[in-house]
Order: C-alpha cells, then sequence, then structure tokens
C-alpha cells in the first residue's frame, strides 16, 4: 500500500497564506488594468465615432452646397430664362 506523506497544519497553512499573499495584489493589478483600459478605450470608440459623424455631416453639407450651386447656375442660364420669357401658345402644350 501507498503510503501518504502527512504535512504539519503550520506548513499546509504557511502555503495556503502564501498562496494568498501572493495572488491578491496580481488581482486587483489585473481589475484596476482592465477598469482603466475599459475606460480608455470607450473613450477612443467615442472619439473615432464623433469623427465620423462630423465627416458625414461635412460631406452633406458639401454635396448640398454644390446642389445648391448647381440650381443655381442652371435658373440662371441663358436657355431657361429666355424659355421662361417665352409665351406658351396652344401648339406648345
Amino acid at each position: 500500500m501507498e503510503r501518504l506523506i502527512k504535512i504539519p497544519r503550520f506548513v499546509r497553512s504557511l502555503i495556503l497564506y502564501s498562496c494568498l499573499i501572493g495572488a491578491l495584489p496580481v488581482l486587483i493589478l489585473g481589475y484596476v488594468s482592465n477598469t482603466l483600459y475599459s475606460n480608455k478605450l470607450q473613450e477612443k470608440v467615442n472619439r473615432v465615432s464623433e469623427q465620423s459623424l462630423t465627416q458625414f455631416q461635412l460631406r452633406i453639407e458639401q454635396i448640398l452646397t454644390m446642389v445648391d450651386y448647381s440650381m443655381t447656375q442652371f435658373m440662371n442660364s441663358h436657355g431657361l430664362v429666355a424659355a421662361c420669357r417665352q409665351r406658351a401658345g396652344g401648339e406648345q402644350l
């Protein structure tokens, strides 16, 4: 039969407390670094989202400005002004 080696109670307590004392700082450091990293990551995501929305808004404003300019040029074109001043006759309808 195999004989189990008996470990004295003092040695078991010493090993248990050593593990707890060694693991506690590691757990605290992990929790704190995880919390800080999560906050930094969320700030970066918010910043990137804000930049994307600003770029989208600028593109829309640019498109609207181009449409406004094009419509102004079209309304002021000589052919359109002449056609609007001409009276419509029965055969033109």
